[in-house]
């Protein structure tokens, strides 16, 4: 996040610049220097926490650094804090293990949600999914039965329509996106 906000903070590309950058310019494009200074500073950044934590009293040995966020896609950073540092240094992919869609839900689990939502089952049925054919959930009087319902999409989480976010004793079905915002009041 450091390492991005920086360059956002830093670009700005004038259009002019950006015709030129396309035009096939062989002058260095703003973003890169900006990219390449701010990539420089967090690398020192780390470099010089790395060492402080490591001249505490009883610090822990440090085997390796892991990088997260948007800021660890940006080209170099990984050998830059590996040279840095003397660290191995990898970056994280956390949602590689889960498997999207194969994990599900309880009923009881989806009763919760549609409760802390105000939704039925009907609600949050991906309609669109080729399964809700093939299971004959596109008829109205297939809708209406609500328990049915709740066990198919736990049987089937494909037909769960997603993102549900939750906040407390809040949920909704995050679509567009942008409603998860109605969670913050």
């Amino acid at each position: 996040m450091f390492a991005i906000a920086g360059v956002a903070d830093e670009v700005v590309v004038a259009l002019l610049a950006v015709e030129a950058v396309v035009a096939g310019s062989t002058e260095p494009h703003p973003a890169n220097r900006a990219i390449e200074s701010t990539g420089g500073a967090f690398v020192e950044e780390v470099r010089g926490s790395l060492d402080y934590y490591l001249a505490q009293p009883g610090a822990a040995r440090i085997g390796r650094v892991v990088l997260s966020g948007g800021g660890s896609r940006l080209g170099g950073l990984v050998e830059r804090l590996t040279a840095a540092t003397r660290l191995p240094v990898e970056v994280a992919r956390p949602l590689s293990v889960m498997t999207i869609g194969k994990t599900g839900l309880t009923e009881e689990q989806i009763r919760d949600l549609l409760d802390k939502a105000g939704l039925r089952p009907r609600d949050v049925l991906r309609r669109r999914e080729p399964l809700v054919a093939e299971l004959g959930l596109d008829d109205e009087d297939a809708l209406s039965d609500d328990a049915s319902l709740i066990t198919l999409i736990a049987e089937h989480p494909r037909l769960l329509q997603r993102p549900i976010v939750v906040r407390g004793d809040r949920a909704l079905l995050a679509r567009p996106v942008d409603r998860v915002l109605e969670l913050l009041d």
